[in-house]
Parts: C-alpha cells; sequence; structure tokens
C-alpha cells in the first residue's frame, strides 16, 4: 500500500538512478554521507517547500505505464450499457446474486395483525375474562366463535396480496 508523504506525495518506491545503478531512497539517503545524511548533503531537493505546483509525463514516472498497461480500455470493458444511464430495464431474480437467499430468510406476505388489532383482541379477551358472569352461555359462545374468526382471518394470506 502506498504511503503518504509529507507533501501528499503518494509512491510505493521511490528510485535514484546512480553511478551505482538504481537505489531506493532509504539506500540513496543511506549511501550520501552514512546512515544520518545531513539536510546539505541532499541534492535535487525542491528550492522551497511545498516545492511550485508541475507536472510530469507519464515517462517521468518509473512503472507507470505498465500500471496503466494492465487496465482495460474502454472498448475492452464488456456487459456495459450502451448508454448512461441505461435505460429502464429490470431483471429477475436469478439476475441478482444472493438474492433469492436473502428472500427465502424473509416472512412470507400476508395479511398480518397490526399492533392495534392484537392490541384490541387482548382488551376483549381481557374484558370477557373479567366480566361479570351475566354475560349468558350463548353470548359467551358468540365472542369466543368471534374472536376465533378474528384470528383466523389474521392468519390468512391476503388473496389480493401476491404471493
Amino acid at each position: 500500500m502506498a504511503g503518504e508523504g509529507r507533501y501528499g506525495l503518494h509512491a510505493e518506491v521511490v528510485y535514484f538512478d546512480t553511478e551505482d545503478g538504481r537505489q531506493t531512497l532509504p539506500e540513496r539517503l543511506a549511501s550520501i554521507s552514512g546512515a544520518d545524511p545531513s539536510w546539505g548533503d541532499i541534492t535535487g531537493k525542491p528550492e522551497s517547500f511545498p516545492p511550485a505546483e508541475h507536472s510530469h509525463t507519464v515517462e517521468d514516472v518509473t512503472g507507470l505505464q505498465a500500471a496503466l498497461d494492465e487496465n482495460p480500455s474502454w472498448g475492452d470493458v464488456t456487459g456495459k450499457p450502451e448508454s448512461f444511464p441505461p435505460a429502464e430495464h429490470s431483471h429477475t431474480v436469478e439476475d441478482v446474486t444472493g438474492l433469492q437467499a436473502a428472500l427465502d430468510g424473509k416472512q412470507p406476505s400476508g395479511n398480518y395483525a397490526t399492533t392495534d388489532t392484537v392490541d384490541a383482541v387482548a382488551g376483549r379477551v381481557t374484558a370477557l375474562e373479567n366480566a361479570e358472569p351475566e354475560i349468558s352461555r350463548s353470548e359467551s359462545s358468540d365472542l369466543e366463535a368471534r374472536i376465533t374468526a378474528l384470528e383466523s382471518t389474521l392468519q390468512e394470506p391476503d388473496p389480493e396480496e401476491p404471493a
């Protein structure tokens, strides 16, 4: 991974071509005057910091052209849209990697009870449980049948909902 220099220089390795051959920056600094070169021993440094704004050609940067050549040209990229933004389109579930597995982990669609509905049913059940025994057996049976029917309805999928 490239490091960030004090002045924003990003490089994997900086090389110097010397009489003794190519050297990395640490090798070059060590060869100038031992392990601890003085600022005056360093040659080719900018006169001011940060250095004046300037540019380089691809050839000025060792290995840049080879790195660029490793990337495909736009013409070599396959499967790209013909226009941007791409025309409106759709995909099947199979077109999207991992979508079916994600959908399989979801609750099926249906007509599920809302919190308000559950609270209302619970309130009615509590009222029945706490009611005075003045309710007749037929009224109690009727209420139980209505609650059972409501619970069944809440558990059945909505026929108008897509499966």
